[in-house]
């Protein structure tokens, strides 16, 4: 006979999102289902409902129409998701590393809390701005692998600790590097050295200090712009 465990038990996980759970992607033509779901989930982990602007956001079967959201002509694909300063309360998603091919990622001057998501690294990402919120937690070393893809990481103004991923040298065409005003700490890598399309570093306001590396050295001497720390180690 029937036990009580092939009874389907409620998810608790998934309650607060009910009165949200009519929104079907599958219903979304223009563009992929994946980039319609994170959307989906980045709204509902950032409080959508009281965004300063979230005008179309779960209204319409057109992502491309939200506000803050940039799609391809050609294939509709998401590549631009810009929702500075809008009252982003919350954490950021994992789900939006499943943009394959964003450009732009602009969550900057809101109230975002806990950690960057390693994930946020799976869709490539031209340019992430994430500055001017209350994240925590380490960078994560993963955004390394997007390598030649990305051209600016601004992470200034936050709560991150930690040391500066080595990994970053690999971010071969990387001209803004911004990490001011964190809880960062430790050697600045050696691997740095390697950013030779860098103009702009900034690490000011943290306790990340510059090592006896001559080629190190000679890289930091190189850049059009620099601010920082004033720490040796």
């Amino acid at each position: 006979g029937a036990t009580a465990s092939s009874e389907p038990t409620p998810n608790p996980a998934i309650t607060p999102t009910a009165p949200f759970l009519a929104y079907d992607c599958s219903a979304v033509t223009e563009s992929p289902q994946a980039h319609c779901q994170a959307l989906v989930a980045l709204y509902l982990s950032t409080d959508g409902p009281s965004w300063s602007d979230n005008r179309g956001w779960l209204q319409n079967n057109t992502p491309c129409s939200w506000s803050g959201i940039n799609c391809s002509m050609a294939t509709g694909a998401i590549t631009h998701i810009m929702l500075p300063g809008n009252n982003l309360q919350g954490s950021i998603p994992a789900e939006l590393g499943d943009i394959a091919g964003l450009n732009w990622l602009d969550l900057s001057d809101n109230r975002l809390v806990g950690h960057i998501p390693p994930q946020i690294a799976d869709g490539g990402l031209g340019q992430l701005v994430l500055r001017n919120n209350a994240l925590t937690g380490p960078i994560p070393a993963e955004l390394g692998e997007i390598g030649p893809a990305m051209l600016a990481l601004d992470l200034a103004n936050n709560r991150l600790n930690g040391e500066l991923p080595s990994s970053l040298g690999e971010l071969s065409n990387l001209n803004v590097l911004l990490v001011n005003d964190n809880s960062l700490e430790g050697p600045l890598p050696a691997s740095l050295a390697q950013l030779s399309a860098l103009f702009y570093f900034n690490f000011q306001n943290t306790r990340v200090c510059v090592p006896a590396d001559p080629a190190l050295k000679s890289w930091l001497d190189g850049l059009s712009r620099l601010e920082y720390s004033g720490f040796s180690c």
